[in-house]
């Protein structure tokens, strides 16, 4: 999607994914033609960066002295970058508990 929105195109293409970040390792449009859409509609636009960038950030915003929480809808997908981003460190992990099996 962010190749369309940085190339002034309306809707998403499907192609070969090489991305190894979970939750953009997606090779087909399901909605990506309504997040154009509003992106525009918002003034919004897209961006290219390489994993090793994503990686990068997600190491830093980890590594912030206030405590970083990351909430999902449906649970945290890639357990493996976060061993990753801190593996020279030591890094304290709290595992989600499902609220509904707690009744």
């Amino acid at each position: 999607m962010a190749s369309a929105l940085l190339n002034g195109e309306a809707k998403g293409k499907e192609g070969d994914c090489s991305t190894s970040i979970s939750g953009l390792q997606v090779a087909i449009v399901i909605d990506g033609n309504e997040v154009i859409r509003e992106c525009r509609e918002t003034c919004g636009t897209g961006y290219l960066i390489s994993d090793e960038d994503v990686w990068e950030m997600q190491r830093r915003l980890t590594s912030a002295q206030r405590i970083t929480c990351l909430v999902t809808g449906s649970d945290f997908m890639d357990s493996e970058s976060v061993k990753r981003i801190h593996s020279d460190c030591a890094c304290p992990i709290v595992e989600a508990v499902c609220l509904e099996s707690l009744r």
